[in-house]
């Protein structure tokens, strides 16, 4: 038990930056999400050695159509395949929305039902439901993290083929939640013609730098990024990375998860909430703090922003502190 307790607070300690003794100066720790829920305490280098080792064959990235007249039944489309985009109901003309998933997710998980569902209610969308999960899929947090680049950059060239075919990157936002947030980074940064916009929610924070903006989701990925953070400091980035940041209940566990001790709770809430605002009476305000230290202060005096909704919202700026309930409609349409 004292065992336990001393991996805890050392484990503590490096997550809040403070200097662990006896370990070496070129060590880094830190705690990084186990498939079982909880958390494990790593030394980074070793961590990033290990998964180098791990045989990491090439895997697909597979991308499937929703729109109104199949808003159930998916058709997948192949990147370079011209009769796939042709043969379906894709149209150049309408928006298109890219959902892109997180850890140990697929197409089939809850984050891209939920959001869809959500652009299919409010008008009339292309909706495409990235699946990653042939890189997303691992056990090992580490392994998953590093194929982010990868996927990101077949995202991108997916873009580039809805480009050729008619469709405009001002008319094509990215979705991405937990690691799914910095693949729409990587997309952004390495498609041809920026999207207009990416929403990143919850951006999944171990093993990522806020001071490596190369490495990540951050401003300039897209025309106009937004972040929404619900489990800062855990499985979530707890710093402002978008050109908008917005914090429900302050960033950290969220009303109605109870002690959520492993984060998953308050970590999926971002994009029940983004689902949500998608809904044109179901507004989440948001008032603007000024900085981080503000909010982090809870000193907030500012301007009042939407957050998420549809479209998105290019003139604001800021961090932004949001009111939540602790149940559906989680919006309180006050500050």
């Amino acid at each position: 038990m004292k065992g336990s307790l001393l991996v805890l607070v050392v484990g503590i300690a490096c997550v809040l930056g403070y200097p662990v003794e006896d370990a070496a100066p070129e060590e880094q720790w830190e705690l990084i999400p186990t498939a079982d829920g909880y958390f494990r305490l790593i030394n980074v280098k070793d961590a990033e050695f290990q998964a180098s080792l791990e045989e990491r064959a090439d895997f697909d990235v597979k991308f499937f159509l929703f729109t109104k007249s199949n808003p159930s039944s998916s058709q997948q489309i192949i990147t370079g395949d011209s009769g796939s985009l042709t043969n379906s109901y894709f149209s150049a003309s309408r928006p298109t929305r890219i959902i892109i998933h997180g850890w140990r997710n697929d197409a089939s998980s809850e984050v891209g039902s939920v959001v869809r569902t959500g652009y299919l209610n409010r008008g009339d969308f292309n909706v495409i439901v990235v699946d990653w999960g042939a890189g997303a899929g691992s056990l090992n947090y580490v392994t998953a993290k590093n194929n982010v680049p990868d996927a990101g950059k077949k995202v991108a060239a997916f873009i580039n083929f809805l480009n050729a075919h008619g469709a405009s990157s001002n008319n094509i936002y990215l979705i991405g939640h937990s690691l799914g947030a910095h693949v729409s980074g990587f997309a952004g940064k390495n498609a041809n013609s920026k999207p207009n916009t990416i929403f990143g929610l919850d951006a999944a924070l171990p093993l990522f730098s806020a001071s490596d903006s190369s490495t990540r989701l951050a401003v300039g990925d897209a025309g106009y990024v937004e972040t929404i953070h619900t489990d800062g400091g855990r499985l979530g980035f707890d710093s402002p990375i978008g050109t908008s940041s917005f914090y429900p209940a302050w960033g950290g566990v969220q009303p109605g998860c109870g002690l959520d001790v492993a984060g998953s709770c308050s970590h999926s809430r971002s994009y029940q909430y983004f689902a949500e605002s998608l809904q044109a009476n179901n507004q989440f305000l948001g008032q603007n703090c000024g900085d981080w230290n503000n909010l982090k202060n809870k000193v907030c005096t500012g301007g009042i922003s939407l957050m998420g909704g549809e479209p998105s919202n290019h003139s604001i700026a800021g961090v932004f502190y949001v009111p939540v309930n602790s149940a559906y409609p989680y919006a309180t349409g006050k500050v």
